[in-house]
């Protein structure tokens, strides 16, 4: 559901994103493509990178073997998710490969994106009144049109420049100007995404309508301010692991993609909270990888937005969670490949088995590595920190044996006086 944050705010919290510079970036933008998420310099070390990631090209070719037409799925929303995600697949496979896998990736990317762009409305779901579905679809698709803009010819660009002006950028003109139109002014997980959708695809056509892209670029930046403000001051999102999951990669798309193209968030990335998102992922599992799954949440986390965390705020700790990340999310992690790297795999922690989740609180504060430090297990350091988390292991579990104890002998009291002081009768 979503929910409004009641906190005070302080005085400098009200405030708005910093548009001082925001017509002169408008002005010295410059449309070549690729810009969103990176640039053609980038390109070809994103390209020998991913060809060295044996999951990432298998994920990659399992997706291009996909049906293109979505089977008959019982839930709007998945199938939403798997036609976004196949798309991204098939143009990064189609960026990064030569000969034959990159003809077959590009006639896989245009027949999803003619599909995709002959629909009557990309909002699948009538019910919901933001822009949650048709985002997904908007990033995937001005992401496909920004990547492959050189393989395309003009008729191919002509049609994908106008479904998006079409499907995103005139309905969200109304909606943003509407002032009965609520989904704006919520502070959760819907309006974040939304926002995001619209403002990929405002950067992805900028030079086409630079009317409506950069109202909607302006408003959208707003509109994310607000919802910004429940991250302070530590990064905790009250919806839940997995709304935080989904709310953070579509943060870290709108910030990659401006600062990108823009060459700045206009103060978004320097909101209390933001950079230190991921300690609620780090707290909110638990010694055996279950999330505490409050607020509709599923039980397991995904942490691949905080692959764009780690590149960005240069933080160990996000680097240290995504680096075994096998999902979907892959392409991403290619692109975003400048990651801390202060943990030796040597060093490895154990799993946390049979702790209690204060004591794997423990466990981490003593041997994991944070930024900045330079732990090693097999120096005096190391070894005095497994002592230490040792010892308190030992103290906790003598306390919950003795808590135990007691517990029995109080119920063995209560039971005997329920009976009275008659014995009661031994069966044989």
């Amino acid at each position: 559901m979503p929910f409004d944050n009641a906190r005070h705010l302080r005085a400098n919290e009200g405030a708005v994103p910093d548009f001082g510079s925001f017509e002169a970036a408008l002005a010295a933008f410059k449309s070549r493509h690729p810009y969103l998420l990176f640039d053609k310099r980038a390109t070809n070390r994103i390209r020998k990178r991913a060809n060295k990631n044996s999951k990432l090209l298998a994920r990659l070719e399992t997706s291009l073997r996909e049906p293109g037409s979505p089977p008959d799925e019982p839930e709007l929303r998945s199938n939403i998710k798997r036609q976004a995600r196949r798309l991204i697949h098939t143009s990064y496979l189609a960026l990064i490969s030569e000969g034959l896998a990159k003809e077959q990736a590009l006639n896989a990317t245009r027949a999803a994106l003619l599909a995709l762009c002959s629909e009557k409305s990309w909002k699948i779901r009538p019910v919901i009144k933001s822009f949650l579905d048709c985002a997904e679809i908007a990033v995937a698709v001005s992401l496909s049109y920004d990547w492959l803009y050189d393989e395309f010819s003009g008729e191919e660009r002509l049609i994908i420049e106008e479904s998006l002006l079409r499907h995103v950028l005139e309905p969200a003109v109304a909606a943003y100007r509407d002032k009965f139109t609520l989904w704006p002014r919520r502070r959760d997980n819907c309006t974040l995404v939304s926002n995001s959708g619209i403002l990929v695809a405002s950067l992805a056509v900028l030079k086409r309508y630079p009317g409506h892209t950069a109202e909607l670029i302006r408003k959208s930046l707003l509109s994310s301010w607000r919802i910004f403000e429940a991250l302070a001051p530590d990064g905790a999102w009250p919806e839940g692991p997995s709304y935080w999951s989904l709310a953070r990669r579509y943060a870290g798309l709108m910030i990659a993609a401006l600062e990108s193209s823009l060459g700045q968030s206009f103060g978004l990335a320097s909101r209390p909270g933001f950079a230190q998102t991921g300690d609620f992922a780090l707290h909110t599992v638990g010694p055996f990888g279950a999330a505490f799954n409050f607020a509709d949440s599923e039980e397991r986390l995904d942490v691949s937005a905080l692959a764009w965390f780690a590149h960005r705020f240069q933080r160990t700790v996000d680097a240290r969670l995504v680096q075994s990340y096998e999902g979907w999310y892959l392409p991403f992690m290619a692109i975003w490949a400048k990651r801390p790297r202060g943990y030796r795999k040597a060093a490895e922690p154990p799993t946390g088995k049979g702790l209690s989740q204060w004591q794997s609180r423990v466990f981490s504060k003593y041997l994991v590595e944070r930024p900045g430090s330079a732990a090693d297990l097999s120096c005096d350091q190391g070894r005095k920190r497994v002592q230490l988390w040792r010892d308190t292991v030992a103290a906790s579990r003598r306390r919950d044996s003795a808590h135990t104890g007691g517990r029995r002998k109080l119920y063995h009291r209560r039971r005997k006086a329920t009976v009275g002081d008659r014995p009661r009768p031994r069966r044989l």
